[in-house]
């Protein structure tokens, strides 16, 4: 076989067909040789380590690390929707104005009859004054005569007016003698308000009440008890059978009022 051999590759041929074979037979055995040795030391290590034990339990909680730096902004979201602006409210209602009510002699406000005025801002009473003491008699012994009041005497009654909504609206309120003076006599108009002045100054001529009213003689003072949101003018002449006051309605809510009582005596001249 040898012969063989080295007639057909030559002894060049024959060595590298030898030394093949033995590399060949060397590979198989290193790698048999490791495979048995990698068994042997993994049954060694296993017998060295044993079977695994039971979990142990759960170990403290370690302390809380540093706060991480703050993360950068995000970008700015977009612009929400306009809302709806709403329908405007519907017109409140109109306010209540002034009236008034006729109170009849006995009425537990007025006693002897009278006005009541209901506003916004409640209720008022302009009462009527009870009947006064029977005047001295005339010369021949009879009661006054319409004709006209005896010089020095004195007499009175009561008065109110409202309302106004508008401001600098005029209101006028007339005050009728129960007795005219004597034909061709008149009184001088005088208006003390609640606090007592006349023209922006302490009343001297008419020193009465709306509770009392008095005058001197030749005088008509009229005594204002209430007298809400209108400022008093002028009276608008003076005769024998009264006179009419003027005055102006400020700017109020719920409306104007006043009333009082007056006191008119006869002239003595």
């Amino acid at each position: 076989m040898f012969s063989t051999l080295r007639t057909r590759f030559g002894i060049p041929g024959v060595i590298s067909v030898i030394a093949l074979v033995f590399a060949m037979f060397g590979g198989a055995y290193a790698a048999s040789n490791s495979s048995g040795g990698h068994a042997v030391a993994s049954k060694a290590k296993k017998a060295k380590t044993g079977q695994r034990g039971p979990r142990g339990p759960k170990g403290a909680t370690g302390p809380e690390g540093p706060q991480g730096p703050a993360g950068l902004a995000g970008p700015a979201g977009p612009q929400g929707a306009k809302g709806d602006p709403g329908t405007p409210g519907s017109p409140g209602s109109a306010g209540t104005s002034v009236t008034s009510t006729e109170l009849s002699i006995g009425d537990e406000n007025c006693e002897n009859g009278g006005s009541e005025f209901t506003s916004a801002s409640g209720t008022t009473y302009a009462c009527s004054g009870g009947e006064g003491p029977e005047g001295p008699a005339g010369a021949d012994g009879s009661p006054w005569a319409v004709g006209g009041l005896p010089a020095g005497q004195t007499e009175m009654g009561t008065w109110a007016l409202g309302t106004a909504l508008t401001k600098n609206e005029a209101l006028y309120e007339p005050i009728s003698f129960t007795v005219p003076l004597a034909a061709g006599k008149k009184a001088k108009v005088h208006y003390v308000t609640p606090s007592g002045q006349e023209n922006g100054s302490p009343a001297t001529v008419c020193l009465g009440t709306a509770s009392e009213p008095t005058a001197p003689a030749g005088n008509l003072c009229v005594y204002a008890s209430v007298q809400i949101g209108m400022t008093y003018g002028i009276n608008l002449g003076s005769t024998r059978a009264g006179v009419t006051l003027g005055f102006s309605a400020e700017e109020v809510t719920g409306g104007a009022s006043a009333r009082g009582t007056w006191a008119v005596t006869a002239p003595t001249s």
